[in-house]
């Protein structure tokens, strides 16, 4: 049951760091330069920033797979592609 309120939010929440992305790449209408592209892989950083400050149940003490972090920290590396 935890597991899955955590994945409701994280579907909720998944791209909230986009509000830190300027308006003229997420409203560009033609394809985006390099620049832009690393600009806008940033929202996954940016997002976990804003939501590893909410309070919850999320906050580290939930963990899964004995590997240590968060759902929501673990959600974040996954979706930025990085390796643990």
């Amino acid at each position: 049951a935890e597991e899955l309120r955590q994945i409701y939010w994280g579907a909720l929440l998944h791209d909230i760091g986009k509000v830190g992305i300027p308006e003229h790449i997420l409203l560009k209408t033609d394809a985006l330069t390099n620049d832009e592209w690393l600009t806008m892989r940033t929202h996954v950083e940016l997002g976990y920033s804003i939501v590893s400050q909410l309070p919850g149940p999320d906050s580290g003490q939930c963990r899964i797979g004995g590997g240590g972090g968060s759902l929501t920290e673990r959600n974040f590396v996954v979706a930025s592609g990085e390796q643990q």
